[in-house]
């Protein structure tokens, strides 16, 4: 059972896996990269640093 790396929400379907070792590079660590859907991931970016909030903010209307 996976749950959500953002949100921490059980993931029952679907769901976006990013590759955790290219995060390593950048000192940053998700635990199994996880996403239950594109927002938590946006966000989760957002909040530790990998893109800025004018970044973030394009995707705003899709939340």
């Amino acid at each position: 059972m996976k749950h959500c790396e953002h949100c921490g929400e059980e993931i029952k379907g679907g769901y976006l896996q990013i590759n955790c070792e290219f995060f390593d590079e950048y000192m940053i660590e998700f635990d199994h990269g996880a996403f239950c859907c594109k927002d938590c991931l946006v966000l989760s970016l957002y909040e530790c640093g990998v893109i800025d909030e004018k970044e973030a903010m394009k995707y705003e209307d899709q939340w």
